[in-house]
């Protein structure tokens, strides 16, 4: 074991230390692509859910992508928590899942380590993420609000491990079927395990339900999925995992907006990927089009502003939402300011992080006015 110091254990509002990693455009990845595509990779294909993503930790933590939202401590403590509307108390059955994970499988896999389980999955909003409308019919296809469904899994150790460490315990996992990761940074390693049929059959068996998903060859998945996602409002999108290589990335369809750099990007996938797989390439350009000749309708101020919006959209889904954290405040008491103010700061340092590109600068100059108008009903 190493020397390293041991993690100090996080507060309600601290930073999520283990968060699922952030799983890049297929668009910007075109040699990667290439690549798979010449390994003839065989992928799993799971809906995007427009919805949020949370994790449980076997240590009682619920978190966002970004904070820790609660550690309730029994299921009256639990019941009182929401986010973004919704009550988290379903999520009872999951944490107590995740806590049996580790004692049935980390804990055997791990025995010298002290291993923690956080599973991540998405929960489906009583509409979207970006809309109080079921505009791609979740309801209508069995996805029940509120309810948690699992993608990944992630197994983290409370004294921190070296590289050497890290990459063992990914052995570890793979040799035992998964298909391991090593994330964090170089002063903290966790590990993640990204849904395959290993991964889905151990979350069957502790009865945590998991995104569907179907398992096909790489160059088969655009074809199967180019009609789908040339629709409007059908599906934001999918993700494509290939266990075998251990990647991930996300194929969003005609509602996505490109940023110059990504239109470059799809631009030059024809000449990345050639001419061997002429189905695949077929389908990624025309939903590619679709995307591009959509975005060409509407005028640059728009396009702004359908950014920023998206952007936001983003931001909101990785914090409580302001309503909750509001509570019972009055609505003109000073601490009830400080939190609005607190928040609109917080949901604009997340959308500067995420602005990337040449207009970058832009788009940062455009969000405190942006996010002044969004929010002038709580700040005046």
């Amino acid at each position: 074991m190493s020397s390293s110091k041991v993690q100090k254990p996080p507060v309600v509002g601290s930073r999520n230390l283990q968060p699922w990693p952030t799983i890049p455009n297929l668009i910007n990845c075109g040699n990667r692509l290439r690549q798979l595509l010449e390994e003839e990779e065989v992928a799993v294909v799971t809906e995007k859910i427009d919805g949020s993503n949370l994790c449980v930790h076997s240590t009682g933590i619920i978190a966002t992508r970004r904070t820790v939202l609660g550690i309730p401590n029994d299921a009256e403590e639990l019941s009182k928590l929401k986010f973004n509307g919704l009550s988290l108390e379903p999520l009872g059955q999951p944490l107590a899942a995740a806590k049996k994970i580790q004692t049935d499988f980390a804990e055997k896999a791990f025995p010298n380590l002290s291993p923690h389980v956080v599973v991540y999955g998405e929960v489906v909003q009583k509409g979207t993420a970006s809309s109080k409308e079921d505009k791609f019919g979740y309801g209508g296809r069995g996805f029940k609000p509120g309810h948690f469904y699992a993608f990944g899994l992630g197994v983290h150790f409370w004294e921190q491990l070296n590289e050497a460490e890290a990459d063992n315990a990914v052995t570890v996992l793979t040799d035992l079927g998964f298909s391991a990761r090593r994330c964090g940074t170089d002063k903290s390693h966790f590990l993640v395990c990204i849904l395959n049929n290993r991964l889905a059959g151990l979350f069957k068996d502790h009865d945590l339900e998991s995104i569907p998903r179907k398992t096909m060859k790489l160059q088969d998945v655009f074809p199967a999925y180019k009609d789908i996602l040339m629709r409007e409002e059908s599906l934001e999108g999918v993700v494509i995992t290939c266990p075998k290589s251990n990647s991930m990335f996300k194929w969003k369809g005609r509602e996505e907006t490109y940023s110059p750099e990504t239109t470059e990007d799809f631009y030059a996938l024809p000449a990345l990927i050639g001419d061997q797989w002429p189905d695949a390439l077929a389908a990624l350009v025309q939903v590619g089009n679709s995307v591009v000749e959509r975005q060409a309708k509407v005028s640059l101020s728009k396009r702004l502003e359908s950014e920023l919006a998206a952007s936001l959209i983003s931001a909101k889904t990785k914090f409580p939402a302001l309503e909750d954290l509001l509570g019972a405040e009055e609505r003109t008491s000073q601490k009830r300011k400080q939190l609005v103010e607190g928040y609109v700061e917080q949901i604009g340092r997340e959308m500067e992080q995420d602005a990337t590109g040449e207009r970058r600068a832009e788009i940062c100059r455009a969000i405190p006015t942006y996010l002044k108008k969004r929010f002038s009903k709580y700040l005046r």
